[in-house]
């Protein structure tokens, strides 16, 4: 009988593998902790293990966080791991499953809503006060560990809701109507279409392979906030910046 070595070795690699995943997280946090750190992230709380555990996490400018997970470790014989997960508090709540592979990393069917209690910290750096809903709706997207951009598809729709911002020495407030959002990808990178309800096309922004960021702002937006501009082209400003 042939023994075949290297179908051998990818089994005792992946016994090896579900042996380390079965290890209590407690055990491994000195490993992760000093990263997460960095990214300004502490763990408070931590229970189970890679298979399967939840986490409470504080990060920068949120309320504290819980994070359940649930792996399939049978796709280890693929050689991707995917997991179920949750990751929810008081102003947020989303669910999907996270797949990582030897080639990155891609998220499916990202649903749930962030409410603008999770933006509150970071609009106020600028000074504006934001009130309303973000709703994802089956949300895919990819990336390599080189964090180039992959596949992306899904939907998004904002609530609308009154949005504060300084104007010198007085603050400005607008009515932001309720938009709605397409995400999509082409051989270029990924972009995202935001039109008002009645279909009018609002924002448009891309990310391209390279890693460049691109936003065009239209007119109608303006004319839905009431705001006082000259009559001019369809699109009311464009940026760019480079931002991977």
């Amino acid at each position: 009988m042939t023994i075949n070595l290297r179908l051998v070795a990818f089994f005792f690699a992946v016994y090896f593998l579900a042996l380390i995943a079965m290890i209590p997280l407690s055990w491994l946090r000195h490993f992760f902790d000093p990263a997460l750190q960095a990214a300004g992230i502490r763990v408070e709380q931590l229970d189970g293990s890679l298979w399967s555990g939840e986490a409470r996490l504080q990060a920068p400018h949120i309320p504290s966080l819980q994070l359940d997970w649930q792996a399939q470790p049978l796709y280890l014989l693929t050689l991707r791991l995917p997991y179920q997960w949750q990751l929810s508090n008081t102003a947020l709540e989303l669910t999907g499953r996270v797949t990582v592979k030897p080639s990155g990393v891609r998220l499916d069917d990202v649903s749930g809503y962030i409410d603008d209690v999770a933006f509150a910290d970071i609009a106020s750096t600028y000074g504006a006060d934001i009130q309303g809903r973000l709703r994802l709706s089956d949300v895919d997207v990819s990336a390599s560990w080189r964090a180039q951009p992959g596949d992306l598809d899904g939907e998004f729709s904002w609530s609308g809701g009154a949005v504060s911002v300084p104007f010198g020495s007085r603050r400005e407030q607008f009515e932001v109507p309720q938009m709605q959002g397409l995400l999509a990808s082409d051989d270029n990178g990924w972009q995202a279409d935001i039109r008002a309800m009645d279909n009018t096309s609002l924002i448009n922004a891309r990310l391209s392979q390279e890693g460049l960021g691109s936003l065009s702002v239209k007119r109608a937006l303006a004319e839905r906030l009431n705001l006082p501009i000259p009559a001019g082209r369809e699109t009311l400003f464009e940026i760019s910046q480079q931002v991977l």
